[in-house]
């Protein structure tokens, strides 16, 4: 795939898109450019017997109003994500992954006193 001017530039480098496992993530600068690289990832996965689950398949957007399709299937748009335990989302800025990370470092920190600092405080 020629994904080279695709994504955004940070540093002089382009971030098109990050992977993990069998998770892709692409970036884009517009929906029309996302849905190009959709497209042409379902074509090469297609290529190779790979049949991508459209019902997983996700987008986030800065822009309220927008919607995408790609070969005619409409995706989801959801507000935030969760990716690597890390939570990412336009709205909330980190609001909601600094709360996450408060609520898992004091359920670390109390995890041998969590039952007697109950019964004490109820």
């Amino acid at each position: 795939m020629e994904w080279e001017s695709y994504g955004i530039s940070i540093n002089g480098l382009r971030l098109n898109n990050l992977r993990f496992a069998d998770d892709i993530i692409r970036i884009g600068k517009t929906k029309e450019e996302l849905a190009r690289m959709g497209t042409e990832l379902l074509n090469e996965c297609e290529k190779r017997g790979l049949v991508p689950n459209k019902i997983k398949t996700k987008y986030m957007s800065n822009n309220p109003d927008s919607q995408m399709d790609i070969d005619e299937t409409i995706i989801e748009k959801v507000e935030d994500r969760t990716y690597l335990g890390q939570e990412v989302s336009f709205r909330k800025g980190m609001e909601k992954e600094l709360r996450t990370r408060n609520r898992k470092a004091w359920k670390t920190a109390t995890g041998p006193w969590r039952e007697s600092l109950r019964e004490r405080w109820g």
